[in-house]
């Protein structure tokens, strides 16, 4: 049989081209080759997503038996503190564990709807549902949350000749096919190989289910026309809304909650575009959100303001309502044929100081 591979990363000087991925495929074929029956595979990882399933499906789908484990990897602040005796352990283990969970949601959430990543998405989905001749699953995935899982390896699962690469590579594109990283097979049946079946089987057994395939199958789950309004609006607003939340607004006019939610918004716009447009409903106060602004800005402010207006409100309207308020002097308003006049060429006038 031909050497099983002994070594593996992503674009060596020495191997130029080759990967990660290339490597455990090459470990997959090979075994599976040399055998009347394909052998069965275990694979552990902290993360996996589509891309890096892309790279290793044409195996994967091959082998009548695939164990996945998954499992939180420790962040920067943790290994610190266990290595420093941290008492509180066990809580930084279950926010790896929510970290790890939040990890898989986004990657899925990131994916977008290109072509190439939904069929990669689609065709794991299939495959972690894929059952054998008498109905059995062919993929089985756990989680370990135990404690933290750091190593990976791609385990072929024969008795007669054991092999696997283990090391650094998550079963992700980064991880299979650009990180640097380290990994070292063994294989031919050696105690270095069995050693490596071993440590896979303690954590195995003590992992729970887990349903990926269910966390990647919410992608094509059907949604209303107002649940995909709901989630439009999340994406344009959702940044915002703790921002914007004001608990005890102070408007100097007296406005209700929402028109004070509704001057907050107005200021952020003003502040990152150098504009707003407020085109709320007849009756819903858009004078007075317009007048809390000006009144901050003139006489909080010190600014000078200037509003235009049509005639019949600049007289009836406008006048009387920034007088009833007390704005600043520096608040002006001013007609629509007013401002037009200004940029009416007039004669040349001579302008005389005096001292």
């Amino acid at each position: 049989m031909t050497q099983l591979p002994d070594f593996a990363t992503n674009h060596a000087s020495t191997e130029a081209g080759l990967t990660v991925a290339n490597k455990v495929n090459e470990l997959f074929c090979l075994l599976r080759e040399n055998k009347v029956t394909a052998p069965p595979i275990a694979i552990a990882t902290a993360y996996v997503n589509p891309a890096g399933f892309a790279l290793l499906a044409d195996e994967l789908e091959l082998a009548p038996r695939v164990r996945l484990l998954l499992g939180a990897e420790p962040e920067e602040e943790s290994v610190r503190a266990i290595t420093s005796g941290d008492s509180d352990q066990d809580a930084r283990r279950d926010a790896a564990i929510e970290h790890h969970q939040a990890w898989l949601e986004a990657e899925r959430d990131t994916m977008g709807f290109a072509r190439v990543p939904t069929a990669e998405a689609k065709r794991m989905v299939e495959w972690l549902k894929s059952v054998d001749s008498e109905l059995f699953p062919k993929v089985e995935v756990r989680r370990y949350s135990g404690g933290f899982l750091h190593g990976k390896t791609y385990l072929v699962e024969d008795s007669a000749a054991q092999a696997a690469i283990a090391g650094s590579s998550n079963m992700t594109y980064a991880g299979l096919a650009r990180n640097a990283e380290l990994n070292l097979g063994t294989g031919g049946g050696t105690s270095a190989a069995g050693k490596v079946r071993e440590w896979f089987e303690h954590y195995w057994s003590q992992s729970d289910p887990y349903d990926l395939a269910e966390l990647y199958g919410r992608l094509w789950d059907p949604h209303t026309p107002w649940v995909v309004y709901l989630r439009m609006l999340w994406e344009l607003y959702g940044e915002h809304l703790d921002s914007d939340e004001n608990p005890e607004p102070h408007t100097r006019l007296e406005l209700t909650r929402f028109q004070a939610d509704g001057v907050v918004r107005m200021e952020r716009l003003l502040d990152e575009h150098g504009g707003v447009l407020v085109a709320d409903e007849v009756g819903l106060g858009k004078t007075y959100l317009a007048g809390e602004v000006i009144y901050r800005t003139a006489n909080i402010n010190r600014q000078r303001v200037l509003i235009v207006a049509p005639a019949a409100l600049k007289s009836s309207m406008w006048e009387p309502f920034l007088e009833s308020y007390d704005f600043s002097r520096w608040v002006k308003v001013y007609s629509y044929e007013e401002v037009r006049n200004w940029r009416v060429p007039r004669e040349p006038v001579r302008l005389v100081l005096e001292s």
